[in-house]
């Protein structure tokens, strides 16, 4: 007797789209794409990544920035004004 195709493969697991129990690896990005997420140019990141403002993996000559990092970029310097203050 054959096996039909949905047989043979039926008794794999299936992905069902939930990660509960699984880490999601950290997506690294290029210099080129961390600029383009943050609107910012090339230059500004280097030296974002040169000051140690912005955390970085190196890969041989290669940078490659952590997307966690943007995020922590964005969130850290994130000014919030009290409308209602008056200057000193």
């Amino acid at each position: 007797m054959i096996d039909s195709p949905q047989d043979r493969f039926s008794e794999r697991p299936r992905f069902d789209g939930c990660r509960s129990n699984v880490v999601e690896p950290t997506r690294l990005l290029t210099v080129r794409e961390a600029a383009h997420r943050l609107a910012l140019g090339r230059s500004t990141l280097y030296n974002l990544m040169d000051r140690g403002a912005l955390p970085y993996v190196k890969i041989g000559r290669a940078r490659r920035i952590p997307s966690g990092e943007i995020e922590r970029l964005v969130r850290d310097s994130l000014v919030v004004r009290d409308s209602g203050a008056l200057p000193a």
